[in-house]
């Protein structure tokens, strides 16, 4: 868990670099500790399964990365969660989804 949330931090700081119309895009071990100190502070009565540790592993990897995107760079997240999730979970996005959310 802890690896997929370096990774997914680290994909973004080689894809999406500050520029001018987005210079809050510094991505840091400050993101891998708000997503990792979110995960631990869950009710462990809330994680019955590997799949509900995944839903909540992307909504808090969605909070604190993807909140922070301009429109146009959401895509380019989005596959790079898709692709992390595959290859760090086994898991497809569209299978953690109940009646179109997560």
């Amino acid at each position: 868990m802890i690896d997929a949330v370096v990774k997914i931090v680290d994909e973004m700081k080689n894809f999406l670099k500050p520029k001018p119309n987005t210079p809050h895009y510094t991505f840091s071990s400050r993101e891998v500790w708000n997503i990792i100190n979110s995960l631990s502070l869950s009710n462990k009565n809330d994680i019955k399964d590997e799949l509900s540790l995944c839903k909540l592993w992307v909504h808090e990897t969605c909070r604190v990365i993807r909140d922070k995107l301009v429109f146009a760079d959401i895509e380019t997240f989005d596959k790079l969660l898709e692709d992390n999730l595959r290859n760090s979970f086994s898991k497809e996005l569209h299978t953690l989804r109940t009646n179109g959310m997560l």
